[in-house]
């Protein structure tokens, strides 16, 4: 039996040939992808999983992909009659309305609130593990449009909050976030956002009694539950700071 020799030059060709011929084959027939599809994940059933939806989702994707009229998404959440266009998208509302925090714990007006509403709206699971109570506009649209149970409505309508717009209500351009005067402290802002926005580590270890982290990618959320911390209280008190 002769051996058989594969020379270095052939080895580069094959993988050359499979590999690029494979990519060229894809896009020729239109199964190529440089980028995760926009469409959410889905269940077994076929049904889009509203726990798969993200902030860059518009209204009208949320209406394309879960059959929730764009008009009852803005009612639902109070939008303002400018911002209601086909390319509003969902991680807007951060920069319209202020986060709220209830017993010591802060609900961001954002995608965990379209999920859960998404979900009571079409009748599919998600379980939130940050979202204790509901906007009042938004629990009211459920209602009227007959999509909780009774015991759903029971609960729901005990746990409420108003939503409240920051300034106007215009979406805050991201170039003013620099400024001090337009900073909105919340839950997600990181301790490198906070020196940015003149805060100093002696000015942090006065209001939170703590050395400032040296990971300044940590959020404020994350440091406060670490160190068991009151979120309104420590909110306040750095926003004072840096907004005498």
């Amino acid at each position: 039996m002769k051996n058989i020799i594969v020379s270095g030059w052939m080895v580069a060709v094959t993988i050359f040939v499979v590999l690029f011929g494979g990519i060229y084959t894809t896009i020729g027939t239109g199964h190529w992808s440089t980028s995760r599809e926009l469409e959410p994940i889905r269940f077994a059933s076929g049904e889009y999983n509203p726990a798969d939806i993200r902030g860059s989702y518009t209204f009208a994707e949320i209406e394309r992909f879960f059959g929730i009229p764009m008009d009852i998404l803005f009612d639902a959440f109070k939008i303002p009659e400018a911002n209601r266009t086909n390319a509003f998208k969902i991680k807007d509302m951060e920069h319209i309305f202020a986060p709220v925090v209830i017993d010591g714990s802060e609900i961001e007006v954002g995608t965990d609130l379209v999920r859960m509403f998404t979900s009571f709206y079409i009748g599919l699971p998600y379980k939130s593990s940050e979202t204790t109570h509901l906007p009042k506009s938004l629990v009211k649209v459920l209602v009227d449009e007959q999509k909780l149970t009774g015991e759903q409505k029971a609960y729901w309508e005990n746990h409420t909050f108003e939503l409240v717009i920051l300034g106007e209500g215009s979406i805050i351009d991201e170039s003013e976030h620099e400024s001090s005067e337009n900073v909105a402290i919340k839950g997600n802002t990181t301790i490198g956002e906070l020196i940015q926005y003149g805060l100093t580590e002696k000015q942090f270890k006065e209001i939170t009694g703590v050395d400032m982290p040296s990971n300044r990618s940590v959020t404020l959320k994350d440091f406060v539950a670490e160190n068991r911390l009151n979120m309104g209280t420590i909110k306040i008190q750095i926003a004072e700071t840096i907004q005498p």
